[in-house]
């Protein structure tokens, strides 16, 4: 008999997920207290062998209140006797902060999900994390922690484009690795901008001789928030001669971003990882995918 799974959502993201892999939905209620405190609420009784929390944060968004949100209500249903409970964190609260850069610094990402193994969760899953952004399996606890590729979506995506001369460009050298990804898949070529920082005045520099004449370019990257970096490389992309400009991210974690971008391109799209108005490529199969695997 196949152990019976429930997903524990509060929205179309987490329904959707539970449909592609065959669980009951169970309901949670976000609640607010006025001092600012959280206190999820089951909406239902929970019993099962396994319970999965689909927990999707909502532009703006308020990191600490969800993280604390989704550990609650995993203690809660542990706390209803399921003993196999797994996390679905589509976007990696304090992923950025995979190591101590600085001398003081707290090493974040290994610390969220230490505290969720300590909970008792027994896997995690995340969406192209900035946290060894590179790696399918994050080696930063014990307990398995899976990154999944939400680059694949974008790809899936961008195969309906009727592209005539595309190069995939990654905005700067960190971002090299999500245009080589897309365009890995597509069979096209990529390439990258550079960017540097003056160490005294912090004035970001971008350049490129990269000829782009009559080309549609297509810039990748894994996240975006005011935009800044992107604005240059499009400023850029359109001085070398860019036909048109399309813009593709995973997470998008402002608002100032969409105001900032789309008017200066074809289209700026993200993926559902967080809920935005241009969250128009989906993750939920990819991560089915992962869950049933």
């Amino acid at each position: 008999m196949k152990p019976q799974k429930i997903v524990v959502c509060n929205d179309d993201f987490g329904e959707k997920l539970a449909r592609k892999i065959g669980a009951k939905i169970v309901k949670f209620e976000k609640r607010i207290f006025p001092d600012g405190e959280v206190c999820p609420r089951l909406m239902s009784a929970v019993s099962a062998d396994e319970a999965i929390i689909v927990n999707r944060m909502t532009l703006p968004m308020d990191p600490n209140s969800y993280f604390l949100e989704t550990l609650l209500l995993a203690k809660s249903i542990i706390g209803h006797g399921i003993k196999n409970v797994d996390v679905v964190m589509p976007y990696f609260v304090y992923g950025r902060q995979d190591k101590v850069f600085r001398s003081g610094e707290p090493s974040s990402a290994k610390f969220i999900l230490d505290l969720f193994e300590k909970t008792g969760v027994r896997k995690f899953y995340t969406v192209t994390s900035h946290a060894q952004r590179h790696k399918e399996m994050l080696d930063l606890s014990d307990m398995p922690s899976y990154n999944v590729n939400g680059l694949i979506p974008v790809a899936e995506y961008l195969k309906k484009k009727k592209f005539k001369n595309p190069i995939f460009i990654g905005p700067d050298q960190g971002s090299e690795f999500f245009a080589k990804t897309v365009a890995g898949i597509l069979g096209h070529k990529h390439d990258m901008f550079y960017k540097t920082r003056d160490k005294n005045t912090g004035k970001i520099t971008m350049s490129s001789n990269i000829d782009l004449r009559g080309r549609e370019v297509i810039l990748v990257d894994d996240i975006v928030s005011s935009g800044g970096t992107l604005i240059n490389a499009i400023n850029i992309a359109k001085k070398n001669g860019a036909k048109e400009v399309y813009v593709y991210v995973v997470h998008l974690v402002s608002d100032k971003g969409i105001k900032n971008i789309t008017p200066h391109v074809k289209e700026f799209l993200c993926t559902d990882t967080i809920n935005t108005k241009i969250s128009n490529i989906s993750v939920v199969d990819i991560l089915a995918e992962k869950l049933k695997g």
